[in-house]
């Protein structure tokens, strides 16, 4: 099993991933507002996930699950597909 994070603006965002990860052989997962005291992450992943869009900040969410190793690839699609950022 591959262990991954994946960071959202939203919570919808982050809930409609999970719905979508649970076809795919997965384990552990859930869903995460990032904590304000991750301060570093924060300012990271809000550079990133709002790089030239003006609207209001969100607070991320973050997916945390286990993934088959069959279903690895699929679950990362399924991340890009919907604005995550993978957690490297």
């Amino acid at each position: 099993m591959d262990k991954l994070s994946a960071f959202f603006q939203t919570e919808n965002d982050a809930v409609d991933v999970q719905a979508k990860l649970q076809a795919l052989k997965v384990e552990n997962l859930t869903v995460e507002q990032v904590p304000e005291d991750h301060t570093g992450i924060l300012d990271t992943l809000r550079e990133v996930m709002h790089a030239g869009n003006d609207e209001s900040e969100h607070d991320p969410y973050k997916v945390l699950f286990e993934v088959a190793e069959e279903d690895s690839n699929r679950a990362l699609a399924i991340i890009e597909e919907n604005g995550g950022y993978i957690e490297e």
